[in-house]
């Protein structure tokens, strides 16, 4: 089984692009922000440990976390943010494994892993492609400004917190130039799957023994990386 890693940066439109794939294909996308979002819900572990690090303020009254208020603590605060990786990727990563295990158990060839952190958290060393979303740090930040309503100056600071797209960009197998409009990054999508995943798609199953360990030397490498 192929696993083909797709990430971006804040606001380079990356899950436009996801959805593009979803429309064209039938091969399954372990969506990594759903994970983390499952991984904090009330009266999980993680949840536990970052209210009692933060305190009460960071709870809505429905008992959930209030992730637009961590979101600015984290964006700005880098002990907070390391905190926050600490708890939470070993959770994530082990659940990606399980999504991973049941998708080679269930026959599948080829998986999308939409990871934005995919870098950051090197993920990218499971994955055989890395397919990059990019867009102009220019427009990154007008998009970014945009969508949340806020000034340059927070703009900037949030895309810092993260791998630049540009060094993303020279690391990826492959590229998506999504500067454009979205006809043209669907098509490099279509151009993608038709050259790209087509031919796993069509190729023989990879042999049980060797499958298996490979999902194997996958969990300990995500239980290495988390500990």
């Amino acid at each position: 089984m192929k696993i083909i890693g797709i990430t971006g940066g804040i606001s380079s439109g990356k899950s436009t692009v996801v959805s593009f794939f979803k429309e064209v294909s039938r091969i399954p996308i372990i969506d990594s922000d759903i994970i983390a979002r499952d991984v904090v819900k009330p009266n999980t572990t993680a949840y536990k440990k970052i209210v009692q690090h933060f305190g009460r303020d960071y709870v809505l009254n429905d008992g959930s976390l209030d992730r637009s208020k961590l979101a600015k603590r984290v964006f700005s605060d880098h002990e907070a943010r390391k905190f926050v990786n600490k708890i939470t990727h070993f959770p994530i990563a082990f659940s990606i494994f399980l999504f991973l295990l049941k998708y080679f158990l269930r026959g599948e060839k080829v998986v999308i892993l939409d990871v934005p952190l995919l870098y950051e958290t090197g993920l990218n060393k499971i994955c055989s492609k890395v397919i990059v979303v990019y867009v102009d740090e220019d427009k990154q930040i007008e998009r970014l400004m945009k969508r949340d309503n806020i000034t340059k100056e927070d703009a900037i600071e949030k895309i810092s917190s993260q791998v630049p797209l540009s060094k993303k960009k020279s690391r990826a197998t492959l590229v998506i130039d999504n500067n454009g409009t979205l006809s043209l990054s669907r098509n490099q999508v279509n151009s993608i799957f038709q050259n790209e995943l087509q031919p796993i798609l069509r190729s023989s199953r990879l042999p049980l023994v060797l499958g298996i360990s490979c999902c194997l030397t996958l969990f300990s490498y995500l239980a290495w990386k988390c500990s």
